[in-house]
């Protein structure tokens, strides 16, 4: 297959999509039992580098600078609490990730920022601090590029690696325009081209996103002088899944991305509910969640919902809400369209949550429950969300499914802040039974892919939740 051959590239991503499936007769193959002493580091770390920690503490929004952008990264990657758990404390962040194996690399590219080296430099988001990869000269501006560890995901989920690195890097894009909003920063996109070459990654790590931060057009970088090295991931952690490296070069990114859909944009986003965003692990079904609740997070759903119109391709992803326990609103399943390529399915309006079209009423807790490969935080709550696509974007363009599940990835950290300034919970669910939920939703398998579940409900406090700041490795 050469990147001139789409038809090749097509089959590849839909013989991918198809063995990553999981079916009610069995999960997507994995790697087996998981060796948990041989679990790769969710971060990596380049020794030999000048490291700078930053500051996490309330900063007021202003010009870009060493303080605003660690205020940015604190809200957008950093680490907000810690889970202990016995002799275990693993890190949560502001950001999600499935399994919690944080497959994203955040990098820094600044020129004539306050308190920054010109250059290139790696966030490392457990000591909070910067790692100058390279001085350089760099254009005026800042950006952050990110990349992605695929191995990390593939240690554990095998096969289906693919799919839960790329929606990782959709909460990331949209944990960091959340940042930077919340900051008072203007966010574009834009396409990663030659973004291998500035980066220069280490084994195993793949060049992805590039957002430039109030800046305009890519940083132009010149004599760039290269420090210490990359730590290595760990040897052979996508030799077993060669459908991994196949699908990833049928979905590299074209070039040129044409201009961002212009958006709304929202109000500017309260820190403290950046850093409270949580996955749930149970809901409690006690009481009903408020009709006005849950309008009010489906709303962060809508296409000009988007801090500053950043997002530069045309709304794909729709949405269908098992609802299960709604102030006012009968049990049952509804559809939030976002756009054109919308199913097209029977139905009616519901008085309470605009935007939705009912579909048909009745108790689906046990539906979700088993779409979701039998998870009960799908059936505790108020609701399970179903995020869906049609085929067809891909069958034009086999890269849209990379960027398909970045627009799921970027729904779902949308919907995490909703639910957390309306003092709900919230937990992605990245295990579906995929042909079987399409067909209970009304959809031909063959025409649109689920791509995501999301639960949202009242969250059942964490007994290991710790808030304290994380400890620096001992070399900071």
């Amino acid at each position: 297959m050469t990147e001139t051959d789409p038809t090749a590239a097509l089959d590849a991503v839909l013989r991918y999509h198809e063995a990553s499936k999981h079916r009610a007769g069995g999960f997507a193959p994995g790697p087996g039992p998981v060796d948990w002493d041989g679990q790769p580091a969710a971060v990596r770390r380049y020794p030999g580098s000048y490291r700078l920690p930053l500051v996490a503490s309330r900063v007021p929004p202003g010009p870009a600078g060493a303080m605003t952008l660690g205020r940015m990264l604190a809200l957008s990657l950093g680490v907000t609490a810690w889970k202990v758990e016995g002799d275990d404390a693993r890190p949560v962040r502001a950001v999600p990730s499935s399994g919690g194996l944080y497959p994203v690399e955040a990098h820094v590219i600044a020129g004539g920022v306050l308190g920054l080296t010109d250059g290139i430099w790696h966030y490392d988001p457990e000591a909070h601090g910067l790692e100058l990869r390279a001085e350089a000269e760099v254009s005026p501006g800042l950006w952050v590029a990110l990349s992605s560890v695929m191995g990390r995901e593939a240690w554990k989920y095998g096969i289906r690696a693919f799919r839960y690195t790329q929606l990782d890097l959709g909460h990331a894009i949209g944990a960091l325009a959340n940042g930077a909003a919340a900051m008072g920063w203007p966010v574009a996109m834009l396409p990663p081209e030659g973004l291998g070459d500035l980066l220069q990654p280490g084994d195993g790590e793949t060049p992805e996103i590039l957002l430039s931060i109030g800046s305009s057009g890519a940083p132009a970088i010149r004599n760039a002088r290269w420090q210490g090295g990359a730590e290595p991931v760990g040897a052979g952690l996508c030799d077993p899944w060669p459908e991994l490296r196949e699908v990833a070069a049928a979905t590299a990114a074209p070039p040129g991305w044409g201009d961002p859909v212009p958006g709304a944009g929202v109000p500017r986003p309260k820190p403290q509910h950046l850093q409270a965003r949580r996955s749930a692990r149970r809901f409690t079904a006690k009481e009903p969640v408020p009709a006005g609740s849950l309008a009010r997070i489906l709303a962060a759903l809508a296409p000009q919902n988007a801090p500053g119109g950043f997002w530069p391709f045309a709304p794909a992803v729709h949405a269908f809400a098992m609802i299960h326990k709604v102030e006012g609103v009968a049990p049952g399943l509804c559809l939030l369209p976002r756009g054109r390529g919308a199913p097209d399915l029977p139905g009616t309006a519901e008085p309470l949550l605009p935007g939705l079209v009912r579909l048909r009423e009745g108790d689906l807790r046990r539906d979700a429950r088993r779409l979701s490969c039998g998870q009960g935080i799908a059936a505790e709550g108020a609701l399970c969300l179903s995020l869906v696509a049609e085929t067809a974007p891909i069958a034009a363009d086999p890269w849209r499914y990379r960027q398909l599940h970045w627009e799921a990835g970027l729904l779902g950290q949308r919907l995490y802040h909703a639910a957390t300034a309306e003092g709900l919970g919230a937990s992605g669910i990245g295990c579906f039974l995929d042909g079987e939920a399409a067909a209970f939703l009304g959809l031909d398998p063959a025409r649109h892919a689920v791509l995501y579940h999301f639960a949202i409900g009242r969250a059942r406090p964490d007994p290991a939740l710790r808030d304290r700041p994380p400890d620096p490795p001992s070399d900071w």
